[in-house]
C-alpha cells in the first residue's frame, strides 16, 4: 500500500500524524509513505513584494531576502516535520517540495506516484474565509483520481 501525505507545517500536521498512528495500527502491512509539501507559487509573490498575492505560510521571524532562501527555509521545516512524523510512526518515507499551485501539484503527484490513498488536512474555513479562499479539499477532490482522506483541523474523525 502506498500513501501520499500532504503537509503544510500547520497545526494540521499533528492531527494528520495522530490519524496516521491509528490508521497504521489497523493495517496488516506497513505502507510506503510519500510526503508532499507544496510550495505555493502564488504566495512567493507576496513575500517578494507583491502584496496582492495571498500568503499562506507563516513567515514571521523568517529571513526572506531571496526566493531560494525562502524555499530553503520551507524545505528545512518540511524535512524536520517528516522526520518527526517518521519517528513517531516508526516508518520511513520520501518528501517532495514542488513549486506550483497546490491543487495542481497534488493532482500531478497522484498521477506520478499512483498512491492507494491521499491523506490531507482541511482548515474547514467558514464564512468570509470560505468565500475568499474556497474549500481546498473540494478542489483537490475534483482533480485527483485516488481515494482521499481529509482530516479536519478541529473536531472528530473516526477510523
Amino acid at each position: 500500500m502506498q500513501l501520499l501525505i500532504a503537509l503544510d507545517n500547520s497545526p494540521l500536521t499533528k492531527r494528520i500524524t495522530d490519524f496516521l498512528k491509528e490508521f497504521l495500527d489497523q493495517l496488516s502491512e506497513v505502507p510506503t509513505l510519500s510526503f508532499i509539501h507544496v510550495i505555493d507559487n502564488r504566495f512567493i509573490g507576496a513575500v517578494m513584494g507583491y502584496p496582492d498575492i495571498v500568503m499562506s505560510y507563516d513567515l514571521i521571524d523568517r529571513t526572506t531576502e531571496t526566493e531560494e532562501t525562502l524555499f530553503s527555509q520551507i524545505r528545512e521545516d518540511g524535512y524536520k516535520t517528516r522526520g518527526d512524523i517518521q519517528k513517531q510512526l516508526g516508518v520511513t518515507g520520501t518528501i517532495d517540495f514542488p513549486l506550483n499551485d497546490p491543487v495542481l501539484a497534488l493532482a500531478e503527484a497522484c498521477q506520478q506516484k499512483k498512491p492507494d490513498l491521499l491523506v490531507m488536512g482541511t482548515h474547514s474555513r467558514k464564512g468570509i474565509n470560505h468565500f475568499l479562499f474556497g474549500n481546498f479539499a473540494e478542489k483537490v477532490l475534483r482533480h485527483i483520481n485516488v481515494p482521499l482522506i481529509i482530516i479536519p483541523e478541529k473536531g472528530m474523525y473516526t477510523i
